[in-house]
């Protein structure tokens, strides 16, 4: 009993051992597991701060990366393109490089139909390209968006020209046989840098110059050069639009009026103004000259509202005098219809001069139909319902169709003087002629011929039962002055 007693108590001392050692080995535990959560806690507050200036490092790069190469293609931003391409020039010399300014054609239609992210892959493929094709420190830079720029090294002009055509050409091929529904062109402008050119930015210009030239065709790829042609006519257009404003506010822009006359009564029955701009020291600039420049910036919508005050100040005045008054038919660019209100400000513009909207015809041209339709259509209505007749001027010459006018509101149809011209030329094309002028009175139009110029032409339309005439057969264009008095004595002449 007493040995059973002796050994309980050694046992419960041994216990009592253990759990004292094992209290401390907690006790040791827990300030080691606070001194490692310490430790780690300074670990990880150090790497926090190396992460972020890590970050911070890499965000920085990215951010001078995105200042200086074009994030799509790889390429040389445009500034970073310019320098480099300074510090090039200097280097190597001028003799013997050129620029190339590259704009692809129907590139939209890519999009469009195969996706924007197929765009993107034929850009940077045309990126790859450019730089393994021209790769001994050659430059290139996307410009905007499908538009390259860059400089090569040839030993002359036409191998320069040959050598990027055929590799422009080349890649077209190869991007048409993968998107055979967009028929991809790229046109292209090249400049031979000479030892006078001062900046890189004006040599780009004039590669651009050619470019916009070659950018009229878009059939096929091709390489316009510089020449002395494009840069009278460069020259010519930035004197055009530097001094049409001036022009403008100067009243040089005059209305010309040309009459149209009946076949069935042989009088005139109307007119159309047509603008001339006549500065102030006499000279003429004739609208060939000016017109399609106006179209392209705009200025065209300043410009035909100008003709359209003239000419309704002319008839408020006639109207006054008791004068005899025919419809005029005044010319308005496709470009209104990009505008609100265009329809109102015509019918303000007549109410002022209290002229009735009878006298006033609406004339658009073929290419009109390549806007927005159902804008065009809404305008077309508008002037239609109260009383403004629409005729359609450049009939034939390469936009519209029956089908297309088919869609529309319109009163007369104008057939381009190409028609004319060609029957001089070929017998099958006075029967095309005839048919046609069938054809478009049995739709219910009105058929007019322009450029009538001899008589065998006037007596061709009487047989083909055109109902209108206008040309020089008759009269030019003339001031609203003349006009007036050449109205009066032709009407009283084909009375008598």
């Amino acid at each position: 009993m007493e040995n059973d007693d002796k050994r309980i108590l050694e046992l419960e001392q041994q216990v009592q051992k253990l759990q004292d050692e094992l209290k401390t080995a907690n006790r040791e535990l827990t300030q080691k597991a606070e001194a490692l959560e310490e430790l780690l806690g300074k670990v990880h507050h150090v790497d926090e701060e190396k992460v972020e200036d890590l970050l911070d490092s890499v965000k920085e790069q990215e951010r001078d990366y995105k200042n200086h190469y074009d994030a799509l293609t790889g390429l040389p931003a445009y500034h970073q393109f310019i320098d480099m391409v300074d510090e090039y020039l200097l280097m190597h010399g001028k003799k013997g490089h050129y620029c190339v300014y590259s704009d692809f054609s129907n590139f939209q239609y890519l999009n469009e139909v195969y996706g924007y992210e197929e765009g993107d892959y034929v850009l940077q493929r045309f990126a790859e390209s450019l730089m393994n094709e021209y790769a001994d420190g050659i430059m290139f830079c996307r410009v905007t968006s499908d538009h390259f720029i860059g400089i090569i090294y040839e030993e002359d002009l036409e191998q320069a020209k040959e050598s990027y055509l055929a590799f422009t050409s080349e890649f077209t091929k190869r991007c048409n046989e993968k998107y055979d529904q967009c028929n991809l062109v790229i046109v292209s402008g090249i400049y031979e840098i000479t030892e006078n050119d001062r900046t890189v930015a004006s040599m780009l210009d004039k590669a651009n110059d050619a470019r916009k030239m070659g950018k009229e065709q878009k059939v096929k790829t091709s390489v316009v050069p510089y020449t002395d042609q494009i840069k009278y006519q460069t020259e010519s257009v930035k004197h055009i639009v530097g001094n049409m404003v001036s022009a403008y506010n100067n009243k040089e822009f005059y209305a010309y009026l040309q009459p149209k006359v009946s076949l069935k009564t042989g009088r005139i029955i109307g007119a159309e103004a047509l603008v001339r701009w006549i500065r102030s020291d006499g000279t003429k600039m004739m609208p060939a000259q000016f017109i399609d420049i106006f179209e392209r910036n705009g200025f065209i919508t300043q410009v035909d509202f100008c003709v359209l005050e003239q000419v309704v100040e002319y008839l408020e005045d006639a109207l006054l005098k008791q004068e005899e008054v025919v419809p005029v038919s005044v010319n308005f660019s496709r470009r209104h219809n990009e505008t609100k209100g265009f329809v109102t400000e015509v019918f303000q513009c007549l109410e002022t001069h209290h002229v009735p909207n009878n006298l006033l015809e609406a004339e658009v041209t073929e290419s009109v139909f390549m806007s927005d339709l159902s804008q065009l259509d809404s305008n077309l209505k508008k002037f239609r319902s109260q009383g403004v007749e629409i005729s359609v001027d450049d009939f034939g010459s390469g936009y519209s169709s029956l089908n297309i006018l088919g869609k529309v509101d319109v009163d007369t149809i104008k057939l381009d003087k190409q028609f004319l011209d060609s029957a001089a030329e070929k017998e099958n094309a006075v029967t095309v002629i005839k048919y046609l002028i069938k054809m478009l009175k049995h739709l219910g139009f009105k058929v007019l011929a322009e450029g009538v110029e001899t008589g065998e032409q006037l007596q061709m339309l009487k047989e083909a039962d055109c109902d209108v005439v206008q040309g020089y057969y008759y009269a030019k264009p003339m001031p609203i002055h003349e006009f007036r008095q050449f109205l009066k004595e032709f009407n009283q002449k084909a009375v008598g």
